[in-house]
């Protein structure tokens, strides 16, 4: 029906919540823009409950640049990967370091590891960052920076930069152990063998995992961090499946 102030009309196939068509009151050239959330206030959400974002930008560098730091990376690995990464971790241990330290050590072995292994894998060149006392170094930190992020909440972001970074480097490290299961030569997948016999049996490592998923809300981590976890938890399992079998 129509009146003075322009009629009352209804909304095809627009249920209200009386399961009958949408009752509208404005005029038909407005009914395309219509939404139930029109005219509502938004709330106001803390800062301390919004979720936390991640903002990363990637550029593609030029073919020389590649050319040239492939080549840096080949020769830093067979010359100075092993002496710097024992030398670091040494003074990481001593707390002779600078603040922050572990994250770049992290980050570090997290790419020359990646890159050995993409390339031409070779045990050898990362001796130094492929034993037990690695992953229970890696697994210390986070559990340290996790009871940071509890007693100084005002850095909160930076303690979970930080485990990220630890996190993406002890997925390398599975990563590592499957490609030594690989390896054509016995000795190579043997010593294999025995880490992932220490860190399987050994309860603080299977449940490591766990605790990540237990602590994880979305005020504390980004939704790059928690899927970095899920793809972790899914190369333990299938590893652990396979010893097991």
């Amino acid at each position: 029906r129509h009146s003075r102030f322009g009629g009352t009309f209804i909304i095809k196939d627009h249920k209200s919540i009386s399961d009958r068509d949408q009752i509208y009151h404005k005029p038909p050239s407005k009914a395309t823009k219509f939404s139930v959330d029109s005219g509502k206030e938004r709330l106001n959400m803390p800062k301390n409950k919004k979720p936390l974002t991640q903002t990363t930008s990637e550029r593609r560098s030029a073919f020389s640049v590649r050319l040239f730091l492939k080549e840096f990376c080949v020769e830093f690995l067979n010359g100075a990967y092993n002496p710097l990464m024992y030398k670091v971790r040494e003074n990481l241990v001593r707390a002779v370091g600078q603040p922050n330290d572990e994250t770049y050590y992290f980050w570090a072995m997290k790419f020359f590891m990646e890159f050995n292994r993409l390339y031409k894998f070779q045990v050898k060149l990362i001796s130094e960052t492929m034993h037990q006392q690695i992953f229970h170094f890696v697994q210390t930190q986070m559990e340290g920076w996790l009871e940071n992020m509890i007693v100084d909440k005002k850095k909160i972001p930076a303690w979970s930069r930080r485990i990220h970074q630890a996190l993406k480097a002890y997925q390398e490290l599975l990563l590592t152990l499957q490609a030594m299961d690989r390896s054509p030569e016995q000795s190579v997948r043997e010593s294999s063998r025995v880490i992932k016999s220490n860190i399987f049996y050994q309860s603080e490592y299977r449940e490591l995992i766990i605790y990540l998923f237990n602590v994880f809300t979305e005020t504390k981590f980004t939704r790059v961090y928690l899927k970095d976890l899920v793809e972790t938890t899914h190369i333990f399992l299938k590893m652990l499946e396979h010893f097991c079998s």
